[in-house]
């Protein structure tokens, strides 16, 4: 497989094997927060920007890169289909016709919460998936990335939430046995390239992302209009009213000033 090939050259070890020796219940539920609000994500960013003028601009963008970013993912992931390491290290064959024998849930370590909470709701939802061969890249990871190239509003607080959050569903993704650690990068160099060229190259919304990122929209109210002059004072519109021009005296130099001889 290129992929533990390409995750041993990049890391030099299997994070997700490492990773999965420290299971633990709790760990499985701090695991399965970001991947719950995975699903919704999307749709709760798009509510958010719509919510406020000031990020209004915004809404074009974000529909375009994160429809340029979902489309490429899946065209890598149907002409290059990638097993996830769930699939890669429980797979069973048959040694005479290659034919599949046996293999783990497609919930993989998420079936550990079904059993801690009798229900099965991990192999509900990912029994439905129709790719299976599409780890590579992690649209789990990509999507945290999207939200943050798209904020118009990113300080230092909310950017460091942001990374967070991705670290946190990278480190998820691993732990769960979902993704390997290349599909984390991968899907985070992809965002960041369909960014570029949105932002370098082309894109039908370019100015109103580059409007979006470089105008302070929270530093002033967005209905504060400041004059670029001071309004014209009275006396200056009788000047101005008057047909001809007024000419300013010439000062009078006072008696004494005019030069005097000197005797010796």
């Amino acid at each position: 497989d290129i992929l533990p090939w390409l995750e041993e050259s990049l890391f030099r070890c299997l994070p997700h094997r490492y990773l999965s020796q420290y299971a633990h219940p709790l760990l499985d539920f701090v695991a399965a927060v970001p991947y719950l609000i995975h699903f919704p994500l999307p749709f709760l960013f798009f509510v958010y920007l719509v919510g406020d003028n000031s990020r209004l601009r915004s809404v074009y963008s974000y529909l375009w890169c994160a429809g340029w970013v979902n489309l490429s993912a899946l065209f890598i992931q149907f002409l290059f289909p990638t097993a996830p390491p769930w699939f890669a290290d429980s797979a069973v064959f048959d040694e005479q016709d290659g034919h599949l024998i046996s293999v783990s849930p497609k919930e993989a370590g998420f079936q550990r919460l079904d059993a801690l909470f009798g229900f099965s709701m991990f192999h509900d939802i990912y029994s439905k998936s129709p790719v299976v061969y599409g780890a590579f890249p992690s649209l789990h990871v990509a999507w945290p990335v999207i939200v943050l190239v798209c904020q118009p509003w990113v300080t230092e607080r909310k950017a460091a939430l942001n990374i967070l959050w991705i670290v946190w569903i990278a480190w998820a993704a691993l732990y769960s046995n979902h993704h390997y650690g290349v599909d984390a990068v991968a899907g985070i160099v992809l965002v960041l390239f369909v960014n570029f060229m949105m932002t370098r190259v082309w894109s039908p919304f370019r100015e109103s992302v580059l409007t979006a990122r470089c105008s302070p929209v929270d530093e002033y109210p967005s209905d504060s209009r400041l004059p670029l002059y001071p309004p014209p004072s009275s006396s200056s519109r009788s000047i101005s009213s008057t047909s001809q021009p007024v000419r300013s005296p010439s000062p009078s130099l006072p008696r004494w000033s005019s030069p005097r001889p000197v005797a010796y």
